[in-house]
């Protein structure tokens, strides 16, 4: 019976938090959390466009070579945005991290237009009578909340004006 530690954080000079969690486990993972959440817009859906645009990047990073075995994704919440590769063995650990640092390549432009179109109809699909019932009722019932979070038909027309430098 081998006895692994407890969850390990380790904070690198520029910020950077790293994470260690030993399991009794052959594969690993690797993954980037940032606080770019939709609490810190300051345009609507900047952070989601964001993970859109990073995630295609992720994405293809890793498809490239021997991690294409791996799985790999992007989420944003409230107050964080995290990409990810999961199921890598740790010998390629390194190649991981690697991928992961290209995600914050500048994106190129046609990537970003592409991106806004997936997140335009990503966000198309929700507007319906009882999901604009339930933000009215939202900002009703929650007035001190509500006014940091922004309203569907709100979040869609600001994905007009996103440009690459907010990202």
């Amino acid at each position: 019976n081998m006895i692994y530690k407890k969850k390990v954080k380790k904070i690198l000079d520029n910020g950077l938090e790293i994470w260690l969690d030993p399991k009794p486990l052959r594969k690993t993972a690797i993954a980037l959390m940032i606080s770019s959440g939709y609490a810190h817009d300051t345009k609507p859906e900047t952070a989601h466009t964001l993970e859109h645009v990073q995630a295609t990047l992720a994405k293809v990073y890793g498809h490239a070579g021997f991690l294409g075995y791996t799985s790999r994704n992007a989420e944003t919440s409230f107050d964080g945005t995290r990409f990810y590769f999961s199921d890598v063995l740790p010998n390629h650990l390194s190649q991981a991290g690697d991928y992961l640092k290209k995600v914050y390549a500048k994106p190129d432009k046609k990537v970003f237009d592409r991106e806004i179109n997936a997140v335009k109809n990503e966000l198309s699909r929700l507007v319906s009578p009882g999901h604009l019932f339930g933000e009215r009722v939202k900002a009703i019932l929650y007035p001190n909340n509500w006014k940091y979070v922004f309203g569907i038909r709100e979040k869609i027309s600001s994905l007009g004006s996103l440009t690459l430098q907010d990202i």
